[in-house]
C-alpha cells in the first residue's frame, strides 16, 4: 500500500513544506527617486512600479499593461531607462528618475511637441 505524501515524506523523516515557509521577507529598501531619499518597506520581489505608485503615491508614473509590453511605466534607473512594472525593486541600486523628475530637462522639447502640434498621450508614446 502506497502511503498519501505528507505521510510518505513524514515516513521518510522529511519536514512537510508550509504554506508561506519560501516567502521573501519584507525589508527596508532606500531608494533615491527624482532628487530624494526614501525608505520603503517591501519584499525584493515588488515591482519598481508599485513601489513608486503605492508606496510613494506617484500616480505620475503610469501603469497600463504590467507585462513590460507597452512602455508606459518607462523611468530611468541610472541613465537606463527601464520598464517599472517588470522591475523588481530588490535590483534597483541607480538614482530613479521618472518623467516628472525630468520636467525641467524637457522644457524645450515638449514646448517644440505643443508648437508642432505633437501628441504624447503616454501610451503609445511614453515619457
Amino acid at each position: 500500500m502506497r502511503l498519501p505524501g505528507r505521510a510518505r515524506a513524514r515516513a521518510r523523516g522529511d519536514e512537510p513544506r508550509r504554506r508561506g515557509a519560501h516567502a521573501p521577507a519584507i525589508a527596508a529598501h532606500a531608494l533615491h527617486v527624482d532628487g530624494r531619499e526614501v525608505s520603503v518597506e517591501c519584499t525584493p520581489s515588488t515591482s519598481l512600479l508599485t513601489v513608486l505608485r503605492d508606496h510613494m503615491g506617484d500616480t505620475r508614473v503610469k501603469a497600463s499593461c504590467g507585462s513590460g509590453e507597452c512602455g508606459t511605466c518607462t523611468v530611468l534607473v541610472g541613465d537606463v531607462p527601464v520598464l517599472a512594472c517588470v522591475t523588481f525593486v530588490g535590483f534597483v541600486e541607480a538614482p530613479v528618475r521618472t518623467a516628472a523628475g525630468l520636467a525641467d530637462e524637457t522644457r524645450a522639447l515638449r514646448a517644440a511637441m505643443a508648437d508642432h502640434g505633437a501628441f504624447q498621450c503616454g501610451f503609445c508614446t511614453p515619457g
